[in-house]
């Protein structure tokens, strides 16, 4: 079969334009026909990091190390490549995380795989580096490891103080001290015994005590009834004052206290009799007058009887 030139011309074209892309996704670092996409990483530290060390992601593994080399230029950073298998999406925010594992090796775990925005292959992505366990530990480890040793010194120091007063003749000192604690504990057992005495000797009243207190409880048990009729009737009581017709009272005093308040400026303004005997001077003068004549004409009854009285049993008197 004979190609006419103008599919001669399109395979050229379509053969160009598939070596043209896969030229230049070669000078990226990626290859077309691969199963894996590639990608790098800067490292301060790799904390033990080797190559085809495992990159997982929730404890899955999706790549390995592929390679590392020391970049002087950058202050003598780890580059690191990564190769990813082709299926797993990575992000432009994934953060490749190196973690160490007790008894294991040491391995990468992808975080951050939450953002829309997809990385290609050959990309730079962010990295971090967790400190170990092992050596968290120590650094925990360090301050407790500074004061044992402060306390083993002042312990040495006690000891070599308590040795040295022991060579000096303290033993006596000690005897006295144990003399003394022994007086001590003597004196609790006198005073136990004391109280163990009084105890005994008021336990009688105590005994009285407490059967009164039992027989108040069994009369308050036994007229329980009585108790709540009588609370009963001090609530019906306290019910009726509180219904019976207060405000009538108040208003029937009231009323009362206007009629006093009535009179007494009447009695002020000299109406009635009252008023007349309380604010008319001459009134008062009359009776005050009658009333000194009153005591002469007494006076003088007393004086001469036979003035005012005539009395005879037997017949006329002169």
């Amino acid at each position: 079969m004979k190609l006419s030139n103008e599919i001669k011309v399109g395979i050229f074209v379509l053969a160009t334009v598939i070596v043209i892309f896969s030229g230049y996704n070669f000078l990226k670092g990626s290859d077309m026909f691969s199963n894996v996409q590639k990608f790098y990483v800067y490292y301060q530290n790799i904390d033990g990091l080797g190559i085809s060390n495992e990159v997982q992601i929730n404890g899955y593994k999706v790549g390995k190390v592929q390679s590392m080399q020391i970049v002087p230029e950058r202050n003598n950073m780890i580059l690191v490549r990564f190769d990813i298998d082709r299926k797993i999406k990575i992000y432009k925010n994934t953060i490749f995380r190196i973690n160490q594992v007790p008894l294991s090796n040491t391995m990468v775990s992808l975080q951050n795989m939450d953002t829309k925005e997809i990385a290609n292959s050959g990309d730079t992505l962010k990295g971090e580096s967790n400190a170990s366990i092992l050596s968290q530990f120590t650094e925990e480890i360090a301050p407790l490891k500074q004061r044992a040793i402060t306390v083993m010194q002042s312990m040495d120091t006690i000891l070599a103080q308590f040795s040295d007063m022991m060579n000096k003749g303290g033993n006596r000192g000690f005897r006295s001290a144990f003399s003394e604690i022994q007086m001590t504990i003597h004196n609790l057992k006198e005073t136990s015994d004391n109280m163990n005495t009084l105890v005994k000797g008021s336990s009688e009243r105590l005994n009285s005590i407490i059967k009164n207190v039992d027989e108040i409880t069994a009369n308050l048990k036994n007229n329980n009834a009585v108790i709540s009729n009588a609370l009963k009737n001090i609530n019906q009581i306290t019910d009726d004052v509180s219904k019976s017709n207060l405000k009538q009272t108040i208003e029937n005093t009231n009323k009362t206290m206007a009629d006093l308040s009535v009179i007494v400026n009447k009695i002020k303004t000299g109406e009635g009799s009252i008023g007349l005997l309380v604010n008319d001077d001459k009134l008062y003068n009359n009776l005050k007058s009658s009333s000194e004549n009153l005591d002469k004409l007494v006076i003088d009854i007393k004086a001469n009887p036979k003035r005012y009285i005539h009395f005879s049993v037997f017949g006329k008197s002169n």
